[in-house]
Parts: structure tokens; C-alpha cells; sequence
């Protein structure tokens, strides 16, 4: 078992070797479009809700590119604990404290880097028309 110093020391070891390897991709890519998934934004708010606050590798993540747009769906935390008891692959710390906690970090960096906003409850069908309008208005 890793006292909670390793695992804060873990997770900045990890952090640092993606975001390492994401710009050494970058850095040899000629692409004008780049489409990046949650996993960035995802990692960083998980280890801000078990602690582990990464100021020191600040540096590291403004060197990566500024997307154009960002979309981010939004989910009450009673449908997600629904969705969640749903699954057989549920992890035990994910709990309604755990989702209010990374919920509350994902809403003040949404307002802070301006995503836009979408309602998580609509429909995949009517979910694609909004992000395609969103993507489109921008």
C-alpha cells in the first residue's frame, strides 16, 4: 500500500510523462486541426479531487496549444450516480462527494478557460446537433 505522499508523487510522475510526451507529439506534427478528447482536462481534475494540486508543472501545461473550442457536458451528479450504479465497472471512490468535488473543479476551469457549455441530458442524436451548432457558431 503507498502512503499518500507516493501516490501524490505517483500522479505528478505520470502527469508530467503524458503532457512530455503530448507536446513531443505535437512539437513534430504539421496538422492544422488538432482533436483532443477529455483525458487532458479529465487527469488534471482527478488529481485535484484526491489532492494532488500540480501548480509546479504550470510551465509544462501552458506550453501545450490553446484549443479554438472546447465542449463540455455538463451532468447533474444524481443522473451521473444513476448512470453509474448502472455499470459493473464501478470504481469505489466514485461516490456523490467525489462527483460534486470534480464537478465543482470541471465548472470554475469551464468559466475560467470559456468552454462552452452543453446539457449532458439531451439525447446522443440532439447532443451531436447542439456541439455541431456550438462548433459552428464559433
Amino acid at each position: 500500500i503507498l502512503s499518500s505522499e507516493k501516490e501524490r508523487l505517483l500522479g505528478e510522475l505520470y502527469s508530467f510523462r503524458f503532457v512530455s510526451r503530448t507536446l513531443k507529439g505535437l512539437e513534430r506534427s504539421d496538422a492544422e486541426w488538432i482533436f483532443i478528447d477529455r483525458y487532458l482536462s479529465s487527469h488534471l481534475v482527478s488529481q485535484q479531487v484526491f489532492g494532488v494540486h500540480l501548480k509546479h508543472l504550470d510551465p509544462l501545461f501552458e506550453r501545450l496549444p490553446k484549443p479554438s473550442i472546447t465542449l463540455f457536458l455538463d451532468l447533474p451528479i444524481s443522473t451521473a450516480i444513476d448512470r453509474l450504479h448502472s455499470r459493473s465497472d464501478r470504481k469505489p471512490h466514485e461516490t456523490y462527494d467525489h462527483l460534486q468535488t470534480a464537478q465543482q473543479i470541471y465548472q470554475k476551469l469551464a468559466q475560467k478557460e470559456n468552454w462552452l457549455p452543453l446539457n449532458a441530458l439531451l439525447t446522443p442524436d440532439q447532443l451531436m446537433k447542439e456541439a455541431f451548432n456550438a462548433i459552428y457558431i464559433s
